[in-house]
């Protein structure tokens, strides 16, 4: 009579498990990138904005996430991508956006990091950004980040201008 309700419970908590243990191991590659970016030159941060994903080709769930935190660097786009879920928060893998490939490559190996082919500016106070290829085994992605701020936005027209 009980074995339903303890097979059920004891799966409930290994699921809970899984989900930290993966969001832990995300979290300390995040505050590693976090805390080479502060030394160097961070120019902006927006933290829990929203944000919408569009993927063509391979589904990767990498990049399906509703929220995320935004930093941007002299020559980088960083994204800190999750989902909240009830009381869980899912991390996604970090994505960097850089024409210096090798160099955050090399530093962040553990990050996806990919150059971008458009990052501009809407009239929706939205950044949109594409980058990738759709194919069957590679992923074109489509991402539009809320930026409220019109501060924030003369900041990042300056750097989409000069990247």
């Amino acid at each position: 009579m009980f074995q339903p309700i303890i097979g059920f419970l004891i799966f409930f908590f290994l699921i809970i498990f899984i989900i930290t243990s993966s969001n832990k191991s995300l979290q300390n590659k995040y505050d590693q990138i976090i805390e080479s970016i502060k030394k160097n030159d961070l120019k902006l941060f927006i933290e829990q904005t929203t944000c919408s994903n569009t993927t063509f080709g391979m589904n990767n769930r990498d990049y399906l996430f509703r929220k995320c935190d935004f930093y941007l660097t002299s020559d980088a786009i960083i994204i800190f991508g999750y989902s909240k879920y009830n009381m869980f928060k899912q991390l996604s893998t970090p994505i960097i956006l850089t024409k210096n490939i090798t160099k955050y490559k090399t530093a962040f190996s553990f990050a996806i990091v990919k150059d971008p082919v458009i990052i501009s500016l809407n009239q929706k106070e939205d950044i949109v950004i594409k980058f990738g290829e759709a194919d069957l085994t590679k992923t074109f992605v489509k991402m539009q980040i809320k930026i409220s701020c019109e501060a924030n936005q003369n900041i990042i027209k300056a750097f989409t201008d000069n990247f």
